[in-house]
């Protein structure tokens, strides 16, 4: 590779592991594939695993939903306990993360996230069956063990496209999560205007069932149909696609066949970037599971009625409100417009600029483990309904901090491409570029971070 020239301006059958092709027609030939290739992940990959956060964002806050719906009263369940069944759900998100992303290539994508969807659908179904808040803690918990495992996702998307396309794919599956508190709210407005005294459920109880019943029937569609990583590829994918597919691969700082490599876990937590984006996230999932999970309640509390509780938290009824609670509608909805588009930019941005397969596993899971330990604090405040002053106070600091700490980030990381262009034509750099990116990671002098 000539050092002089970024990864992004080289041929891909110049990068390609799998062998080269020098004439212009074979090199134009390869263009075509490439497109071919981006259309056909576009139209397989991204929908499978869109659906799939869908599904697992519906299941995730249909408890906000539920609330509402009248299962906080059936199960005897006070304010404080109701707050432990929303929150201890993310005790199970955060330990099973690092599993997922660590070892995502040993267990397979296509086994291990339609194992995660089957097996939250089903534990989602049990929750019709809870008869106290013990019992519906319990389960909340498995089924964040279950949902975390699908945060290897957007590591997962990182093996199949470049980094210049990793942005707009990454907002595209995550946008989708706004879309899901729409349907749960839809959902739960439907079963409590039809269902209301529909034997042998009540309305809260079938909402778990069908969506429950949803998530396990779309596990297979997974299981079928989505690809393991490029390298292992081969139902769907020419022989020129699955080349050109592991040569982006690499292109994007990814190495084939690599493994955990125990040294590596210990490396990330000495590069200050992974601190400026737990910080940054962790702002981000305060807020977002603090809306998804109370939502409903907040909006009831605005003196609306269950039913009409659970409409508007499909976003849908904004203009028909009275003029005294406008304000507080309006504020939500803004809320939700910065909160969401945040998700992509923060790990989107995580995965971009830290390289290597141990150190990008390692910096996804970290950054989400601890942002959801600050998910938990956040969801445990909101324990004095209507209005939630305590947990709302917290929201809004973790938030400003965030948006301080993402400007520091910025200054930080223009400061190390100077210094890394600076250094990039020493003998030292020289003598770097005999390793690896896997094995230098970061500090790779042809890796400059993106901004």
């Amino acid at each position: 590779m000539n050092s002089s020239e970024s990864p992004d301006k080289l041929y891909i059958n110049e990068l390609s592991e799998v062998g080269s092709q020098e004439s212009q027609t074979a090199r134009e030939n390869d263009r075509i594939v490439e497109r071919r290739l981006l259309w056909k992940i576009d139209l397989r990959i991204l929908p499978i695993l869109t659906l799939l956060y869908v599904f697992s964002a519906m299941d995730r806050s249909d408890i906000g939903n539920a609330q509402v719906a009248g299962m906080q009263k059936d199960i005897g369940a006070s304010s404080q306990q109701w707050t432990l069944v929303a929150a201890l759900f993310y005790i199970g998100y955060i330990v099973s993360q690092p599993v997922a992303t660590l070892f995502m290539r040993r267990l397979n994508p296509p086994n291990l996230f339609a194992f995660a969807c089957c097996l939250w659908g089903t534990l989602t179904i049990l929750m019709l069956t809870s008869k106290n808040y013990q019992q519906a803690t319990a389960l909340r918990v498995l089924i964040g063990l279950a949902e975390g495992l699908l945060q290897a996702a957007p590591f997962y998307l990182s093996l199949w496209y470049k980094i210049t396309e990793l942005g707009t794919r990454g907002a595209i599956f995550f946008s989708v999560a706004s879309l899901a508190g729409a349907c749960n709210g839809l959902i739960a407005y439907g079963l409590e205007t039809n269902f209301s005294n529909a034997p042998p459920f009540k309305p809260w109880q079938w909402l778990f069932l069908i969506e429950g019943i949803m998530s396990v029937g779309f596990s297979l569609i997974v299981w079928l149909l989505l690809p393991p990583v490029p390298e292992n590829v081969y139902f769907g994918f020419t022989a020129d696609e699955k080349r050109i597919a592991i040569a982006r691969s690499v292109q994007a700082f990814n190495t084939i066949d690599a493994k955990v490599n125990k040294a590596h876990i210990k490396d990330i937590f000495k590069q200050p970037f992974i601190y400026f984006m737990v910080i940054a996230y962790s702002g981000t999932i305060v807020a977002l599971s603090s809306l998804t999970n109370f939502l409903p309640s907040i909006i009831q509390g605005m003196g609306y009625s269950s039913v009409d509780a659970q409409l508007m938290t499909g976003y849908i009824l904004l203009l028909a409100v009275r003029a005294s609670v406008v304000g507080r509608y309006v504020a939500l909805c803004i809320i939700a417009a910065g909160m969401y588009p945040s998700v992509p930019i923060v790990l989107t941005w995580t995965n971009v600029n830290i390289i290597g397969y141990t150190r990008r596993a390692t910096a996804a899971a970290a950054v989400n483990m601890i942002a959801q330990v600050f998910g938990v604090v956040a969801n445990l405040l909101f324990t004095k309904p209507p209005y939630y002053t305590s947990g709302i106070a917290f929201v809004v600091a973790a938030m400003g901090v965030a948006v301080i700490t993402e400007l520091i980030a910025i200054f930080w990381l223009r400061a190390q491409n100077k210094k890394k262009r600076v250094a990039h034509a020493t003998p030292e750099a020289e003598q770097q570029r005999e390793k690896s990116y896997e094995d230098l990671g970061n500090a790779h002098p042809d890796f400059f971070f993106t901004i």
